[in-house]
């Protein structure tokens, strides 16, 4: 991956406390692929999913193809952040990696929380000779290529373009996680709450998200009342300096 396409993510990643969708530009090299740029995608988000907008995504590969010769499979690399999680993939993670990308021959998924931690895998779909077509996740590794000297620094340019494209294509939800109550209430009480809190908001992907949010907090020895607990998995929640380094224009200014 280009610095630029990562810092881009980063940016992403520090931009809104919501999951954020890219799609990754691919160039074919020796033995791996280059993530050569992110093109972020028209979609409806929150802390913990993200609905993209297929639709407005076939018009954008059509687009790329006519004015970059980008060809259709160079843009099959799903990328999204996790701003408040952990670098793997969710239940509705995969839940979306099926039902957006399952028809496509060759997929690829990566995860970037603001930690800077990496998930990555390929999907491939092998047709067999008495008709069986299965599917295959081959785990992947992520290198920055910090000696790329062909790319241009980030600008304040190129800060204000991604502002203005994040602004006309994420709509945010508004739900957090941690709205709900959960964190002040004891350990032995977060199930009945939580099941009971499903018809108050009314959200069927609320469901899933909580399941995932207790389910990941089990798996790490973590306290899913405690929101900070998180931070044992997660690392660090980003101090103003962390934000001034990665460019977020909204804390610190622009940066070249």
């Amino acid at each position: 991956m280009t610095p630029k396409a990562y810092w881009h993510l980063q940016w992403l990643c520090h931009r809104t406390p919501s999951e954020v969708s890219c799609m990754g530009v691919l160039s074919p090299e020796a033995k791996c692929f280059r993530i050569q740029d992110v093109v972020l995608v028209k979609q409806e988000v929150s802390e913990m999913h993200v609905d993209l907008n297929m639709e407005w995504w076939a018009d954008k590969q059509v687009e790329l193809f006519e004015q970059q010769n980008i060809q259709p499979w160079q843009t099959s690399a799903w990328i999204h952040t996790h701003p408040s999680g952990v670098n793997e993939p969710s239940n509705v993670d995969e839940q979306t990696m099926r039902e957006s990308f399952g028809s496509w021959s060759f997929a690829v998924m990566i995860i970037l929380t603001k930690a800077g931690k990496f998930y990555a895998r390929v999907d491939l779909a092998h047709p067999f000779p008495n008709g069986t077509n299965l599917r295959f996740s081959i785990p992947s590794e992520i290198e920055i290529l910090w000696q790329c000297k062909s790319m241009e620094p980030v600008s304040k340019r190129d800060l204000a373009l991604w502002e203005s494209e994040f602004t006309e294509l994420v709509c945010e939800s508004g739900f957090s996680m941690f709205q709900t109550g959960f964190d002040s209430l004891p350990k032995e009480e977060l199930h009945s709450k939580k099941n009971g809190s499903k018809k108050r908001v009314n959200d069927e992907i609320l469901s899933d998200q909580e399941d995932d949010y207790v389910e990941i907090c089990n798996r790490y020895g973590m306290d899913p009342a405690d929101p900070q607990s998180y931070e044992a998995v997660y690392g660090y929640w980003p101090s103003p300096g962390d934000l001034e380094f990665l460019g977020y224009p909204d804390a610190c200014g622009y940066w070249d």
